[in-house]
């Protein structure tokens, strides 16, 4: 029959050798690093998951820049031949010239007012199609998102400003082969406005 005596904690204490804290030691030690490469490894992956979900901040835009993309196919014998557009794409009304008239100027590229949407889910397409309509002598654009996916590039051009469908959309086809053209009231703020399209 084992008696069991009511001995304190100090007392407890005091009788315990180091030897006896060896292996509680070792478990503590080994639960904390434990948790301690658990804590690392979680950020770690964390930190990843985020960088391979979400797009770079300062990364450059995916467009497409069909010039070098038709130099690249040549040089491959690749045929670049150009999609045949779904929408159909909204005449543009040419006046008759009389006979005895001088052929019409240009249109000024600068008094357009433009604005371009970008209605995909990459970051800075609509900056790079600004700055590229303003290498091609337009004024500068403005730019924005799309709350509305569009499929296709369009060009929504006012009725009173039709003269610069054609240049505009051959600006803009250079970048997006697809893009087409539509018109919109004349009581829209801008004179013409792009909106990306998915495809």
């Amino acid at each position: 029959m084992i008696i069991k005596k009511n001995i304190s904690v100090l007392e407890l204490l005091r009788t315990l050798k180091p030897r006896d804290l060896i292996y509680p030691g070792i478990l503590v030690l080994f639960f904390g690093i434990i948790l301690v490469v658990f804590f690392f490894t979680m950020q770690f992956i964390s930190k990843n998951i985020n960088k391979a979900f979400s797009p770079e901040e300062n990364a450059p835009s995916q467009a497409l820049d069909i010039e070098k993309y038709k130099l690249v196919a040549k040089k491959l014998n690749i045929a670049v031949t150009p999609a045949s557009n779904t929408a159909v794409p909204a005449e543009i009304p040419v006046a008759e010239a009389a006979t005895t008239s001088t052929p019409a100027a240009a249109p000024d590229k600068q008094s357009i007012t433009i604005i371009i949407k970008n209605s995909t889910s990459k970051k800075g397409v609509a900056t790079t199609l600004a700055k590229a309509l303003e290498n091609g002598g337009f004024a500068k654009a403005q730019t924005g998102n799309e709350q509305k996916p569009y499929a296709t590039t369009t060009l929504f051009l006012k009725e009173s400003k039709s003269a610069y469908g054609a240049i505009l959309l051959e600006e803009i086809r250079k970048t997006y082969l697809n893009a087409v053209l539509a018109t919109t009231t004349e009581g829209a703020v801008f004179d013409a406005m792009i909106i990306i399209g998915v495809n």
